[in-house]
């Protein structure tokens, strides 16, 4: 897990529930820089560290 990651991560999972991510934090509104630097790259949610931090979090509290 990075710095970077947890910036990206959040990033995508606002991405894929249909919100635009600009809204969060402190990026410009519409940024194509954000597309372009913290959508794209991710390729699903296999990249996605947060995702991957979420998914082993709910497989220990479900042991």
């Amino acid at each position: 897990m990075t710095a970077h990651g947890l910036r990206r991560g959040p990033a995508q999972e606002i991405s894929e529930a249909g919100g635009d991510p600009t809204a969060q934090g402190r990026w410009k509104p519409g940024s194509p820089t954000v597309r372009k630097h913290y959508i794209e790259p991710v390729q699903g949610k296999t990249n996605n560290p947060l995702h991957a931090a979420r998914t082993k979090a709910r497989a220990q509290a479900d042991a």
